[in-house]
């Protein structure tokens, strides 16, 4: 069996980096809000506690949500 590498350069123009960032930002809490409470519900045990459930995915979703407040706000400030 043969490897090969592979290697790709990707260059962004200065003005466009802050926006590509956010646009990763705001894909990678998509997925989270997503994937996260899909994976705490089959990881959660049977007898665990409804209420610590929703909790635990309530939790997740508002961090997932300073994220996005964070990053928004971190780029408001870039941008005056």
């Amino acid at each position: 069996m043969e490897k090969t590498c592979f290697e790709a350069e990707v260059v962004v123009p200065p003005g466009h980096a802050g926006p590509l960032l956010q646009v990763i930002v705001l894909l990678g809490v998509l997925v989270g809000a997503v994937l996260g409470p899909v994976l705490t519900l089959r990881g959660v045990p049977v007898d665990f506690p409804v209420w610590a459930t929703v909790s635990v995915i309530l939790g997740q979703c508002g961090l997932l949500g300073l994220v996005v407040l964070r990053a928004s706000r971190a780029r408001g400030h870039r941008e005056r």
